[in-house]
């Protein structure tokens, strides 16, 4: 999209609207920002609708929208948007899940830091199975529920998916209860501190993948225009009559 601008500037340009659409376009982007697309694709949707809007204030010809109609204008403006690839929701678990990780371990940082000044606090023990179980059986399942879109049975494989996602929780709990002997490591301070580094490194790794896959998805996205209502038509044309008459009687 040529329009591609970000909040701040979306912001910007919405407050040159008249004060009733400026209300009407606050509820616009907030279904736009709550609907399961990324920030990136919100951001160009709403990109073409305030440039839209603007033209047809400039013009003085009513918008595609009332405030009883939002919902299905931007399920229309939506309807452009490409499905989120398999591995971009994937990322984004990922992401979620080495963001969760690096907090973990940083509070497990500061507390064994506290240990050098208070002997009352021990290295403990972390086993990294369940947490294994948890990437394996999870980050499968949702390339299963999201990856259906190219392949035969997709049901099929959406059910499998789901099944995975809740094996994955259930795994883990067990693992945590019952295997927590398997793959354990002995958090110190020197160990709390590499797998801190490790985890950031990872969501730095997750995200930026993220962002890739994101801009990947832009370049096949569309942007969905929505023609002028009816009664907006006749109102521009009988301007352009009325411009041609002028230039007419003028020469």
């Amino acid at each position: 999209m040529g329009n591609m601008l970000r909040a701040n500037d979306i912001r910007t340009k919405a407050e040159k609207l008249s004060e009733e659409n400026q209300l009407l376009f606050e509820e616009v982007s907030n279904y736009i920002y709550s609907a399961p697309i990324s920030s990136r694709q919100a951001n160009q949707v709403l990109a073409e609708i305030i440039a839209e809007w603007l033209e047809l204030e400039q013009r003085r010809l009513p918008l595609h929208v009332q405030k009883h109609s939002v919902a299905a204008y931007c399920q229309q403006r939506l309807s452009g948007i490409p499905k989120q690839p398999a591995k971009l929701k994937v990322a984004q678990a990922l992401a979620t899940g080495m963001l969760i990780l690096a907090v973990a371990f940083a509070v497990q940082t500061i507390v064994q830091f506290i240990g050098f000044f208070d002997s009352t606090v021990q290295a403990t023990k972390f086993s990294l199975f369940p947490l294994v179980l948890l990437a394996v059986f999870g980050l499968a399942g949702i390339y299963m529920v999201h990856g259906t879109k190219h392949k035969k049975r997709a049901n099929i494989w959406k059910v499998a998916g789901g099944a995975s996602q809740l094996l994955a929780v259930l795994l883990f709990f067990t693992a945590m209860r019952l295997w927590d002997g398997l793959l354990t490591v002995t958090l110190d301070f020197p160990s709390s501190l590499l797998f801190l580094v490790l985890s950031v490194v990872g969501w730095f790794g997750a995200r930026r993948l993220k962002h890739v896959l994101e801009e990947q998805t832009q370049d096949g996205q569309m942007p969905v225009v929505l023609p002028p209502p009816p009664h907006a038509t006749a109102t521009l044309k009988n301007a352009q009559e009325e411009a041609e008459k002028q230039n007419n009687n003028n020469s």
